[in-house]
């Protein structure tokens, strides 16, 4: 099977036309992602000192939303690459994967960093690969 090239200067002309032609949508994304994830990490660090439990609940909380948000902008950037128009909703729709999600992410990092370890360019290489 021929393995079909990417031409990076296409890349960015197509992603740049669909940020002009949608600026506004990614300007609300923006927000209500910095938003869900910057209340929670806020609280928790206001509640470290006198209440430390209800600060690791916040910040546990916070890891949730954080994967959440993650998972919600990878389906809206491939709705995006499949020609659909994503909602803002998008964001939140597939919390039902996060187990599969946060393993995926966990094992991703394994690889980049055991790359690392042994040297520098194969997890530079391995990081672009997977």
């Amino acid at each position: 099977m021929k393995e079909k090239s990417l031409n990076i200067g296409e890349l960015i002309k197509y992603g740049w036309k669909v940020f002009t032609e949608n600026w506004g949508f990614f300007v609300a994304l923006l927000l209500v992602a910095f938003f869900t994830i910057t209340i929670p990490y806020v609280i928790a660090n206001q509640l470290q000192p006198n209440y430390p439990f209800l600060s690791i609940v916040c910040y546990f909380i916070y890891f949730v939303l954080c994967l959440v948000v993650s998972m919600g902008l990878v389906k809206i950037s491939v709705k995006f690459a499949d020609g659909e128009k994503p909602s803002v909703s998008d964001l939140y729709k597939n919390w039902r994967h996060i187990v599969s999600f946060f393993v995926a992410q966990l094992l991703y990092n394994l690889v980049v960093a055991v790359g690392l370890v042994l040297l520098i360019v194969p997890g530079l290489m391995w990081m672009t690969r997977y």
